[in-house]
């Protein structure tokens, strides 16, 4: 159950849930621009596994973990991905739709406190990941923001 958990809420799930919010988006909309969901995840995700290889900091130990994680720690893919997407639908969405941005953000609370609860992460590998998903989100905005219309 808890891979299962971890499965979903990980970074190709929130790569192909951004990928799918894009894809209506742009079908119901006709605009492209749209495609800076994914693109956000994505480049989110490639730089933090750039990162563990570089930075290499070790996962808590093992005796305390519910279930197995082989790669380096810093900063938590699961943090950046879903702070990636929670961060460009804020921005997409602010003010109109506040209860799906509540939504979002909850689920960012919820997947953080998994990956402690499942003993695979630092409380500063989750504060990383939120940093970078948030940071690539608001970088990919303002690369997309001049082609988007009001």
């Amino acid at each position: 159950m808890l891979t299962v958990l971890s499965h979903l809420t990980g970074p190709t799930a929130m790569a192909l849930l951004a990928i799918v919010i894009a894809a209506v988006q742009v079908l119901r909309t006709r605009q492209v621009w749209w495609v800076a969901a994914p693109v956000a995840v994505l480049v989110a995700n490639l730089l933090s596994h750039l990162l563990k290889a570089v930075i290499g900091r070790d996962r808590p130990p093992v005796e305390g973990r519910l279930i197995e994680e082989t790669n380096f720690a810093f900063p938590s893919g699961h943090a950046t991905a879903v702070a990636a997407l929670a961060t460009m639908l804020t921005v997409w969405w602010w003010p109109r739709h506040r209860w799906a941005i509540g939504l979002a953000w909850l689920a960012v609370l919820f997947v953080c406190w998994t990956r402690l609860y499942l003993g695979v992460h630092w409380v500063t590998d989750l504060l990383g990941g939120l940093v970078l998903g948030g940071a690539v989100s608001l970088a990919t905005w303002q690369l997309f923001r001049p082609r988007i219309k009001p």
